[in-house]
């Protein structure tokens, strides 16, 4: 459920919704490119 409590942190803009954080920890997304040799 979203509540007032759990989205207070997030960044309500279009790029705060690109960046993938509202949902959840987006950690995978470097593992992502270092499993596959993409990190810079």
């Amino acid at each position: 459920m979203v509540t007032a409590g759990n989205v207070g942190g997030l960044e309500l803009t279009a790029q705060g919704e690109k960046s993938g954080a509202w949902y959840g920890s987006t950690d995978y997304q470097d593992g992502f490119r270092k499993h596959w040799g993409l990190a810079g």
